[in-house]
Formats: C-alpha cells, structure tokens, sequence
C-alpha cells in the first residue's frame, strides 16, 4: 500500500475548482457541479494536486492545517486523514450513467459526493415511484459504503430524511437549499439523529418538508452582510460560532439581535450563559470567518487556538475586529428554523480595520 502524503505538500490552489485533475471537497463540488441553478462555485476551497499522478493516493495533515484550506463534508464520516478529497475528473455528469452505475454497483465512493447522492434520490423517485426508490437508494449507498471500507457507516434516519425531502419535488433546480449537508439540523436534534443509525427516527425539532421555492437566498446572496462570530461563555465551556445575521436593533435601550439556528449548540450556552459577545470581523479575517463557521470544528477552547482573543465577563472577544459588543441575553424569539437572540449592550469597542463583508457567496 502507497505511504500517506503531506496534503500541505502535495496541494494549491485552483481557481476553478471545476478544473480537471483537480482536487476538491465534497462541498466545493456541490456548489460548483450542483443541480440546475444552485450556488454558484467558490473559487476559494479548490486544491490541486501538484502531481496529478498522486489523484488516487490517502492524504494525512495536521488536522487544522486541512481545515485551514477547507471544508470537508463527507456522507460517510470519513476523518480527514483518511477520504474527504476527490478528484474532479472522476466525476459522473450524465443522468444515465450514473443511475446506471449506482444500481450496478460500480460507482467509486468518490463519485458520490452529497450532490450526487441527491440527484440518484430524485431521479429515482421520478423514475420509480417512491417505494421501489426508495430501496434501490438503500441498497446502492449500502454498496457504495462496502466499497468504501465502511460498511458499518450506512444511517438509516439520515438517509431517509433525505430522502423524504427529495422525492416529492417536481424542479429539484428551485431548493439549491438540498446542497447544505448540514440541512437536516433544521429538522433534527443532534441526540435525534444519534438514535436512528439503525431506525427510523422522526424528526423531532419541526415536519420534514422543504420551504416553498420563493427566491429568497438569491436575493439575500446579492445583498453585502456583516460577518461576526458569536463567542459564549457558560461555566467552563467556551464556544464560538459565525453568523451573518447580527444587526443593531435598537439604540434605546441599546440592543442588538442575532439568529442561531434551533437546536443549536450555540443557542443552548447562550441560553445557559444568559450573556454572549459579537466580534465584527475585519477583513483578512476570512480565514477566520471559515475556521467558526466549521461543522467539523473541535469543540471547546480548541476552537481559539491560534486566534487572537481575550475574555470578557460576556464571553471571547476577537482581537482586530472591525468592532465588537458584550451583551446580556434580554429575550429570544422563535424565528421559523431559527431562534432570534436579542443582547442588551454592556460594552463595545470599535478596531481600526474594514469591516469583513459576505456577499455572492464570498468573503470581500
């Protein structure tokens, strides 16, 4: 078996990551070889092997050295050292070819990235009904996680949450939303989806269907926002999280909201904290917008690890920031998928920079 490389050795980056013999996560090809008219490609997450001839080899780094570069979301768990980049020129565009490969059981692990996994789900139920769908969709994942090494990694609650959302769809193009592998936290708790590896398991934080198509995330992708990481403190825990979501609300008494998502770890400290702070990001912070923004980011202090902050009696603040505001919880209110945090302004502080701005899916 080859030896493992260096992937801080081996990789750079790509302009575009759909650029044959390329190298890219899994979320880097769901937004730029996704359904109809998704996300347009961030041009930020592609790497490149330097030697092409390497495409097939495993990848080690330090752990945060990968998730400096970018983001990994694999169906199958894969840690970071071991599967979690592919290689662009093994992807399958072809409807046909890739129903067909799927049922025979000859798709590589590393063509069926989430995107691929929700167009086989819908060009199933269209072409079968959502029965017999449905059990060819089992029965090929079950393959595809065999021929990863990974038999054990098959989730039956996931898979058919997904599942359930795709197959009723008529324009599979209008929900460029199903290209968010962290979609089913909306409609699951963390503890929900620990127990139904091998059950069905209901979703137990709101009904499995998907918004009506209105347009919406375009026109919210071309309107610039701010971009801050919410930082908590509640007893021994810290954590942090980025939001695009944090605005004044009012400057008598001086209040300030931000939206966490139900059910989130975020919004749980929060709550337990009754206090939280809001670091505005500068810009040449995008690295550290990317780093809080992170499912897969370790828990905890290690979080800020190598971040420049200090605490505050309202939670980590981070140094060189555009600005920042120590608030007390003063209410929440429920907000659809989300919960919307309003912070009383203790303190605030204004740094010398630009602030970082979010806008058409990039940072600038």
């Amino acid at each position: 078996m080859d030896a493992p490389l260096d992937v801080a050795a081996q990789v750079e980056p790509v302009e575009d990551v759909r650029e044959r013999r390329g190298l890219v996560s899994e979320r880097a090809l769901q937004l730029a070889d996704g359904v109809g008219a998704g996300p347009k490609p961030r041009q930020d997450v592609g790497l490149r092997l330097r030697d092409p001839e390497l495409c097939r080899r495993r990848l080690e780094g330090d752990r945060e050295a990968v998730d400096g570069a970018l983001q990994i979301c694999n169906y199958f768990g894969m840690g970071h050292s071991d599967m979690g980049y592919y290689d662009t020129g093994r992807t399958v565009a072809d409807d046909a070819e890739l129903l067909s490969r799927f049922e025979n059981g000859t798709l590589e692990p590393a063509e069926f990235p989430h995107a691929a996994h929700v167009r086989v789900a819908w060009l199933l139920a269209r072409r079968d009904g959502r029965g017999q769908a449905y059990r060819t969709l089992v029965a090929g994942i079950r393959r595809i996680a065999e021929r990863a090494g990974r038999p054990g990694a098959f989730h039956e609650t996931i898979t058919r949450a997904w599942f359930e959302l795709i197959a009723p769809l008529d324009d599979l193009s209008a929900h460029p939303e199903l290209l968010d592998t962290g979609l089913l936290s909306r409609y699951y708790s963390s503890d929900a989806l620990a127990a139904g590896r091998e059950r069905w398991i209901e979703p137990d934080l709101q009904p499995l269907v998907l918004p009506a198509a209105s347009g919406l995330v375009d026109v919210m992708r071309n309107v610039p926002s701010a971009v801050a990481v919410l930082a908590v403190r509640s007893g021994n825990r810290v954590h942090g999280a980025t939001v695009g979501s944090a605005v004044s609300l009012s400057l008598e008494p001086p209040l300030v909201l931000a939206c966490l998502a139900e059910g989130s770890r975020t919004l749980g400290l929060v709550r337990a904290a009754g206090s939280f702070a809001l670091s505005f990001l500068a810009e040449g912070q995008a690295e550290t917008a990317d780093r809080f923004g992170r499912r897969a980011r370790p828990a905890g202090a290690a979080q800020f690890a190598g971040v420049p902050h200090r605490l505050t009696r309202f939670g980590p603040v981070l140094d060189d920031a555009a600005g920042w505001v120590g608030c007390s919880l003063d209410a929440t209110h429920a907000g659809g998928d989300h919960r919307i945090v309003v912070g009383r302004v203790g303190e605030a502080g204004v740094g010398e920079r630009h602030p970082l701005l979010r806008h058409s899916g990039a940072y600038r």
